[in-house]
């Protein structure tokens, strides 16, 4: 069974960002791309401390069975296992930024690819992501929001 999102915690985030015009501005969804994909690199040399560092204080993740997870000490907890896991490995590309007209919020979504151990096989889950972001005082961008769709099928390879 899937776990989804209380429409308390996501309908409030995603009704003020709808609400809200997008800008026409290519330098922001730019830079926000930039971030997202330096994130990207830095999970894959520095997993769960890239993810501590890139969140929100009070950033969500939901992640089926290991529930929700809010904040820096959340994210840790959620992702930590995941990482420290022989065989896991997780990547993403973000095709797409958008920025809000304040300039202040901004998402991204893309691909992702997961692998990991399932019974001694490689397994490869592939799927949509979509990040919402909030700009900082210094300039930086943090996450606020993130969640995946997994593709209907997924290989498993020797």
């Amino acid at each position: 069974m899937k776990k989804r999102v209380p429409a308390a915690i996501l309908l409030p985030a995603l009704f003020s960002f709808a609400c809200t015009a997008f800008a026409d501005d290519a330098a922001g969804r730019g830079s926000l791309l930039k971030t997202d994909r330096e994130f990207a690199a830095a999970a894959q040399t520095r997993g769960v401390e890239a993810w501590v560092e890139t969140w929100a204080e009070f950033g969500v993740h939901p992640d089926g069975a290991s529930g929700i997870a809010v904040g820096k000490a959340g994210i840790r907890k959620q992702m930590a296992p995941q990482y420290a896991a022989a065989g896991f490995a997780l990547e993403w590309s973000p095709v797409h930024a958008d920025v809000s007209k304040g300039g202040n919020v901004g998402t991204t979504w893309g691909r992702y690819k997961a692998t990991s151990l399932k019974d001694g096989k490689k397994a490869v889950r592939t799927g949509d992501y979509v990040t919402v972001w909030e700009k900082q005082d210094d300039g930086s961008w943090k996450v606020v929001y993130d969640t995946g769709d997994r593709d209907q099928s997924t290989s498993e390879k020797p």
